[in-house]
């Protein structure tokens, strides 16, 4: 069965056969050689990087090649699609379920055919025929998006476009405006390199004993620094708030100025619940936009006055081990976009971004107040060094489901058994119940834990194995693999 994860990979407690760890339980990874290719994977941290995509996408089509740029969502691929047409109106496609199906066909010839063109996709342009693709982007690669859980193919489209880059030593390009942290890991480790011509500050690397990797406080030529424009962002403590913040009463009363203020100024405002259990009852005023987090961007206008995060308790409370780097990632994009609006006389100050929290002593506000986004991502690398997650390690989660919950009970310990018996040599915890499953069956999860010295192929293939060898029916069962 192929290996899979969900959108978001949850940070779920500790099980019975967990035992305390410590850094100086994990191995460290000396700096793997990359990929064999033409050369090493880059990564471009920038604001606006559409035209950077469009000189690349120009020069790899007048070489003969063709082009691949991957979106985690429709609406950013629509977007990047329009950003990049001009000047490539006859050699660029867009590659989603919405386009009309002569277009879709169009595409597919032309790359069958070999012509060089250039596609805008998801994950499904992937296995689109093409030839000799020179250019493969990955847009926004930090997106959790990239990973697709809902239909085939399940697949990560950043692994897989690495992989693609890879066969056809093709030049592959990460985007985004601050680095997720497998790719923060990689270029502290020389696996990838920056996009050349583009200054980017040296970044104090986490204090990581490894054989490469400098000591911290040492700025590092090369690596990006993820730190936020000097926008600043309005921290509100709801703590004490009156009356209190509420699933009937989202909106605190300063932010509620703030909102009345912007309206007044002719502006509109943009809301983001965190809290997913309230998104089927979100109240509707006149310019005032709701969303959910990730899908941020879809929402953002040049008009836009305010930003404000709602339920970002809620957010980072989840059981996602992801949780603040994904809350760093979202703000970052906001102030890089809010620091890229131009002002005008009529309008001129850039667009407000305020936070609702009662946990101000969590350190990403601090960060985001300082501005020192480096240090928030040097110590959640620290982090996962220290309980043993990835970048450090791979998480493989097998969830058991059934209608009945005794038997997809049964069925789960019954596969944990076989799995301590083997003595496979990696950790397993669990079972316990998914925190993010979106079924009305009953279902149980184990939690394999690979260090990066083992090894991962043979090892997939001794649990899937095992899996096969159980007779789990007529439960059924589903493997996924990290990075989420």
């Amino acid at each position: 069965a192929p290996a899979q994860a969900p959108a978001q990979a949850p940070d779920e407690p500790l099980g019975k056969e967990s035992t305390p760890l410590s850094s100086s339980d994990l191995p460290l990874s000396p700096a793997d050689p990359p990929l064999p290719g033409a050369e090493f994977p880059l990564y471009l941290q920038l604001g606006k990087r559409t035209e950077i995509y469009k000189k690349e996408i120009l020069a790899a089509t007048s070489a003969g090649k063709q082009c691949l740029v991957l979106c985690p969502d429709m609406i950013s691929c629509e977007a990047v699609y329009n950003a990049l047409l001009p000047g490539l109106e006859d050699r660029l496609f867009c590659f989603h379920s919405k386009r009309t199906t002569k277009e879709l066909g169009r595409a597919k010839r032309e790359l069958y055919a070999g012509y060089p063109c250039a596609v805008v996709g998801m994950h499904q342009a992937l296995l689109l025929p093409f030839t000799h693709p020179g250019l493969i982007v990955v847009e926004r690669e930090e997106h959790p998006g990239h990973k697709k859980t809902d239909a085939l193919p399940l697949l990560h489209s950043r692994d897989a476009a690495m992989m693609l880059g890879h066969i056809f030593a093709s030049r592959v390009i990460l985007g985004s405006a601050s680095p997720s942290l497998e790719t923060l890991y990689n270029l502290n480790l020389g696996k990838y390199k920056m996009y050349p011509g583009i200054p980017t500050p040296g970044i104090p690397t986490p204090g990581i004993p490894t054989p490469g990797i400098p000591t911290p406080g040492i700025p590092t030529p090369g690596i990006p620094t993820p730190d936020l424009p000097s926008q600043q962002v309005t921290v509100i403590n709801t703590s004490l708030s009156y009356p209190a913040v509420s699933a009937a009463e989202l909106i605190d009363f300063r932010t509620r100025e703030k909102i009345d203020q912007c309206k007044a100024e002719g502006r509109e405002v943009l809301l983001i619940q965190g809290d997913p259990s309230l998104w089927e009852e979100l109240p509707q005023e006149e310019n005032v936009t709701w969303c959910r987090p990730f899908q941020t961007h879809h929402h953002l206008k040049p008009n836009t006055g305010l930003v404000c995060f709602l339920g970002m308790d809620v957010f980072l409370s989840g059981k996602n081990f992801r949780a603040t780097e994904q809350a760093c990632h979202l703000m970052a994009d906001l102030l890089c976009w809010a620091a890229a609006q131009p002002t005008a006389v009529t309008e001129p100050t850039s667009a407000t971004i305020c936070v609702q929290t009662s946990n101000v002593q969590h350190p990403i506000f601090e960060y985001l107040q300082t501005g020192s986004i480096h240090n928030a991502f040097s110590a959640l690398l620290q982090e996962r060094q220290t309980f043993r997650y990835p970048p450090y390690t791979r998480l493989v989660h097998i969830t058991v489901w059934h209608h009945n919950k005794t038997t997809a009970k049964e069925k789960i310990n019954l596969l944990h058994s076989r799995l301590l018996k083997a003595q496979t040599g990696i950790r397993i915890e669990g079972p316990f119940e998914p925190t993010v499953w979106h079924s009305l069956h009953f279902a149980y999860r184990l939690q394999c834990t690979l260090p990066k010295t083992s090894k991962a192929q043979a090892t997939k293939n001794t649990l899937a194995a095992i899996i096969k060898t159980t007779p789990l029916a007529p439960a059924r069962y589903r493997i996924d693999v990290d990075p989420g």
